[in-house]
């Protein structure tokens, strides 16, 4: 998600936010700090607990803390019910009382440059091109909300122009079963769908993106053609 939104500006720089001398040069050359530093994804956390603590809360608050005229940080709709959840949770909870803080509750972020992320549509992509094959876990009917990574990108951009504050969902509002995701990979690349009997998880948490909306935002409705160009970066990238 970094790669695609630095794209989009001028002037940006990373920062590790774990690196203090890194933190006092970015608040000396930046009024807006957009935080998408993060041990992300459920297995991720569970393998390096002490790391994903120290960086999804204590980095992420300590860079919050810092003299910035705006604060953008990445969250999840993940339920706290797991180590991921619970790290995002407490982030939410220690930067919540910051002046100009928006906690960006994301929902499943798909599209290219996410070759390192564990969700559904990243690893089935590169494993339909791959292996020609797509496991699905549990019976496929759970529902998640998926959103483009343009469409994140815009909303990140209205919401640092914005003076809104708080949790904000960064979500379509629209809940697809993850087969239909599947069947459309499929579809395009003759990727065989088979079931590995493991459990799938339940259901995301819906959201609704009023807020975003209410800023003039929109997303993407065409989940298949974003997919296509998906695979189409996945196919780039393997060349």
């Amino acid at each position: 998600m970094g790669s695609a939104l630095r794209e989009t500006l001028e002037g940006s720089e990373n920062i590790d936010i774990k690196d203090r001398n890194d933190i006092r040069n970015a608040v000396c050359h930046g009024d807006i700090l957009v935080n998408l530093a993060a041990i992300s994804g459920i297995q991720a956390c569970d393998n390096t607990p002490d790391t994903a603590i120290s960086t999804n809360v204590y980095g992420a608050y300590h860079v919050a803390r810092q003299p910035f005229k705006r604060r953008l940080m990445a969250s999840s709709c993940a339920p706290p019910i797991h180590l991921y959840g619970r790290t995002k949770n407490a982030m939410e909870t220690l930067c919540g009382g910051l002046s100009d803080a928006v906690m960006m509750r994301f929902a499943n972020i798909y599209g290219p440059g996410s070759e390192n992320k564990t969700s559904c549509v990243a690893k089935w992509c590169q494993s339909a091109l791959n292996e020609g094959k797509i496991v699905v876990h549990g019976d496929g009917l759970q529902k998640r909300d998926f959103i483009y990574i343009d469409d994140v990108v815009s909303a990140i951009h209205i919401l640092a122009e914005s003076k809104v504050t708080g949790v904000i969902p960064v979500c379509t509002g629209h809940q697809t079963r993850i087969i239909e995701v599947a069947r459309t990979i499929s579809q395009l690349t003759g990727a065989r769908i088979t079931y590995s009997g493991q459990y799938g998880g339940g259901d995301s948490t819906e959201q609704s993106p009023w807020a975003l909306n209410n800023l003039g935002w929109t997303y993407s409705v065409d989940i298949h053609e974003n997919i296509r160009k998906t695979l189409d970066y996945f196919h780039e990238k393997a060349a």
